[in-house]
């Protein structure tokens, strides 16, 4: 598998776990729920968009990305946390489990900041190239 394809089944694979992030939000009835909800939409939105944009150069592999979001689709149910930490009904506290759910979110906000600042820096150096000042 050469760097294109395994680039494409990857932005499949995040895709789809931004669409599980939604999944999750639509279920659960509170504030938490609402950031994963607007969270996923948001990495639904632009992996979509980035994903459709890099398919229209690369259109040789269109199957290999059905054939990596139907596998993500089979397996997705197995990713599903425990019955602790999904429902919030286990042992722990319930300040130990909202401390645990946020620090989920902040992680997933500093990935999404750090892959904005390297998306940022390539559109710099396509620009710059483009205008011969490199």
């Amino acid at each position: 598998m050469n760097l294109k394809n395994f680039h494409l089944v990857f932005v499949s694979l995040v895709t789809l776990m931004c669409g599980f992030f939604i999944f999750w939000g639509l279920q659960r009835q509170d504030r938490l729920g609402i950031v994963f909800m607007v969270l996923g939409g948001a990495g639904v939105l632009v992996l979509g968009v980035y994903a459709r944009i890099f398919v229209v150069k690369m259109k040789k592999i269109k199957g290999l990305v059905v054939s990596a979001f139907l596998l993500g689709l089979v397996y997705a149910p197995k990713a599903m946390a425990c019955s602790s930490c999904f429902s919030g009904t286990g042992e722990g506290s319930a300040g130990q489990l909202n401390g645990l759910r946020w620090s989920v979110v902040f992680l997933l906000g500093i990935v999404f900041c750090i892959l904005s600042a390297f998306g940022g820096f390539v559109m710099f150096l396509i620009r710059s190239e483009k205008k011969g000042a490199l």
